[in-house]
């Protein structure tokens, strides 16, 4: 049985610690956590377009305005930030809704029921995505901590999310 949500477990003590450490920092530690979750985030995205765009799907109306060319955009995802408690936040990435186009990518991955056909089963490309990259989106995860933090042990102010990302992935 599918859920709304995906759960997995990942040993991640050692990104723990170094979340904690970051939380002490102010709002440079935060800062440095936020850029590190989105940009790590983005390698769940990068392949959730790939596994969309690999998707043999019937033609129809929607199809040819783009969806395919739409989700591979980095506008196509948004980030958020939720917290639960004073001090304990976590991050999500999702599919844009704001965009039309994109609109219809839940019933493309959940499936649904159409009146003359029936069920149209769903392709859960979302689902395969995390699955694939979690285990390395988390150990970039601590690639990116360990970058943010050479910042804040030397006092320098962390770049904004642009220069954050050019600088990790050297």
């Amino acid at each position: 049985m599918r859920t709304n949500y995906l759960t997995g477990t990942i040993d991640a003590r050692n990104v723990d610690r170094m979340l904690e450490k970051l939380k002490l920092e102010g709002k440079e530690g935060k800062k440095v956590i936020k850029n590190s979750c989105r940009v790590a985030l983005e390698m769940i995205n990068e392949e959730t377009s790939d596994k969309g765009s690999a998707l043999k799907l019937k033609p129809s109306g929607l199809g040819k305005r783009g969806w395919r060319a739409t989700l591979k955009k980095r506008s196509a995802y948004i980030y958020r930030n939720r917290r639960n408690r004073a001090g304990r936040f976590w991050f999500y990435s999702a599919i844009n809704y704001k965009k039309p186009i994109l609109r219809l990518s839940h019933l493309i991955e959940k499936g649904f029921k159409h009146v003359g056909v029936g069920f149209v089963a769903g392709n859960w490309f979302r689902d395969k995505a995390f699955r694939k990259k979690r285990s390395q989106a988390l150990d970039y995860l601590n690639k990116n901590l360990l970058y943010g933090m050479k910042f804040i042990s030397t006092g320098k102010k962390v770049p904004n999310l642009t220069q954050y990302r050019k600088g990790v992935r050297k």
